[in-house]
């Protein structure tokens, strides 16, 4: 992805309160990105469906099946 297509994504989820960017203290150049508390709790919901998800495959098939398929 080029630079401009990420800066777009931020700015896009700094607009529906996912994440907060902000000028780094040591070099003005860099943005640091922080994770709001929708973001956080987005992440750990998307964390959980993925755990969800391989523990139903993980009964479906076999455990190096399901390694493979990861």
């Amino acid at each position: 992805m080029t630079p401009q297509a990420i800066g777009k994504i931020l700015r896009d989820l700094e607009h529906l309160d996912y994440v907060r960017r902000s000028v780094d203290d040591t070099d003005k150049r860099a943005r640091k990105v922080q994770l709001r508390e929708r973001g956080k709790l987005l992440a750990q919901s998307s964390l959980d469906v993925v755990s969800q998800t391989c523990a139903y495959y993980a009964n479906k098939v076999e455990t190096q099946s399901l390694d493979n398929l990861k």
